[in-house]
């Protein structure tokens, strides 16, 4: 795995063995030396990296049969795309006080006027996106289904009547959990898009805060200071250009700056069914914590163990398992 020094990430790990298995992880060619500090229970790794690098799939150990990955250690990761955020989201002060009722906001099975196909994106062509077979689906071994039955409060958003950018930013600002089962267009890496999800376009498109385009800039703009974590099976949130001293400026960033306590993105094109399984497995993994609070609070989760986990069982699937590129494109990023 190549690893260029043209951006700078912070990544958390919490707990286990970390000089170890890092020293171990033979195949990653570090730009820099990294630098590491304790701050309270973690430590945090200061080192270059290539924006789409999960350092969770260095390889640890290959006996010719089989491959170990630093995600096998017991090793929760956080990213940070630099010092400057990471100090930022720490310092922030205790989310707001849900009003709404609403636990959990699922977004899904958004749909694409026609005659946008010819619309070029990110030095490329919009038309082609295909449905998304997992995208919607809410039955009760789904994330949405196994949180509802948790019994969580589920406000399901996966027809079009109700996936317009307006009403999908109405809805995200009060909720704690959010997850888009949408397509995601990544920034571009030498030109001034920083990406989008593609939601639902009106029958008439009165102005362009409601185009279905739900971009960078637009998420910035909400009031996400209620949020815990923001979810997305979309392809590619997490890329876009990148500044020295910065990783990518990318959809992920602009959840952080709403105010989203944390971000759970994908560094490439996420494959729709290995994203249902993922995202079913991280719900059962919340709901087991949730379970074995005194007093429930998502508040209180450990949603780097949680995701950790779930990425775990991914990469135990028979199917999903045989390659990283199917088990590894989410990285959380965020605080603690």
């Amino acid at each position: 795995m190549k690893i260029v020094e043209r951006c700078f990430l912070a990544a958390v790990l919490v707990g286990g063995p970390l000089l170890s298995a890092m020293a171990a992880a033979g195949e990653i060619s570090w730009a820099k030396k990294p630098v590491l500090r304790k701050q309270g229970d973690r430590t945090i790794v200061s080192f270059a990296v290539s924006a789409r690098t999960d350092v969770e799939v260095a390889v640890t150990g290959n006996d010719g049969r089989k491959r170990e990955y630093l995600l096998d250690a017991d090793l929760p990761i956080i990213y940070s795309p630099s010092g400057t955020m990471l100090a930022g989201t720490d310092e922030r002060p205790a989310a707001a006080p849900v009003r709404r009722g609403t636990d959990v906001c699922f977004v899904g099975k958004s749909s694409f006027a026609d005659h946008l196909g010819n619309w070029a994106y990110n030095n490329g062509d919009f038309g082609g996106l295909p449905r998304l077979p997992r995208a919607g689906e809410a039955g009760p071994t789904t994330f949405p289904g196994i949180l509802g039955l948790a019994g969580l409060n589920v406000d399901i958003r996966n027809q079009d009547g109700v996936t317009t950018e307006k009403q999908v930013a109405e809805t995200i600002e009060q909720t704690p959990i959010v997850l888009f089962s949408t397509h995601g267009l990544g920034g571009g890496e030498t030109t001034s898009s920083f990406g989008a999800l593609v939601l639902t376009r009106p029958q008439a498109v009165k102005a362009l805060d409601d185009d279905g385009m739900f971009t960078y800039e637009e998420i910035c703009e909400c009031d996400l200071r209620g949020c815990e974590l923001a979810i997305h099976t979309a392809c590619d949130t997490n890329v876009g250009p990148n500044q020295r001293g910065e990783a990518a400026w990318a959809v992920s960033r602009g959840f952080l700056v709403a105010g989203s306590c944390r971000v759970l993105a994908t560094q490439w094109n996420a494959e729709d069914s290995a994203s249902g399984e993922f995202s079913a497995e991280l719900a059962r993994r919340l709901v087991a914590q949730l379970e074995a609070q005194q007093n429930p609070d998502l508040g209180q989760l450990d949603y780097a163990r949680a995701v950790h986990e779930a990425k775990l069982d991914l990469r135990r699937h028979a199917i999903y398992g045989e390659t990283p590129v199917l088990w590894a494109p989410w990285v959380l990023i965020g605080s603690k």
